[in-house]
């Protein structure tokens, strides 16, 4: 499995293989509730619906496996203090990605206009904060290295890959 997957097992934990999932699903649902809203005849809406309680699965997923990325990191770690801001706006895109699904089902019974911009409103403040949350992960990944291994590989230092050389670039 490793060979078919190289990059999976270098990993320090899961949690980048479950972060893109809500993210995607939300930013979708908030698109297709939009078309919904303006086209109200619109299978669109309901199928936002969905995606709405699938980011809601996928989102509780995503932060079980954030606490345990979390769990063994060093609170002097570059970018320690950004992890907590990552973590408390993901918590909060979470929990009203929750309500937002709560609200979508109890609103759904009446498809009248009013309704459905309260539904498009909570999933807009699900994307509002999870935008929010993913640019804090994003810097701890990007500046901070956060999850991301710096050393080289074995098998780069095995191939003569150790810096000393350049490559031709076209």
């Amino acid at each position: 499995m490793s060979q078919l997957f190289p990059a999976m097992f270098t990993l320090p934990n899961l949690h980048p293989l479950f972060v893109h999932f809500p993210i995607a699903f939300w930013l979708l649902a908030l698109v297709l509730a939009c078309v919904g809203v303006w086209r109200a005849q619109s299978s669109s809406f309901r199928f936002a619906g969905w995606l709405l309680h699938a980011g809601t699965m996928s989102g509780a997923v995503a932060v079980v496996s954030g606490y345990l990325a979390a769990a063994p990191m060093d609170h002097e770690a570059p970018g320690h203090e950004i992890v907590h801001v990552h973590r408390n706006l993901m918590l909060a895109a979470a929990a009203a990605s929750l309500v937002a699904s709560v609200a979508w089902l109890v609103l759904r019974k009446n498809a009248c206009v009013r309704n459905r911009l309260v539904q498009l409103g909570c999933v807009g403040a699900v994307v509002a904060l999870a935008s929010l949350g993913a640019d804090r992960g994003a810097l701890l990944v990007y500046r901070h290295g956060v999850g991301v291994s710096a050393e080289p590989s074995d098998s780069a230092a095995e191939h003569g890959h150790d810096g000393s050389h350049e490559h031709e670039h076209r």
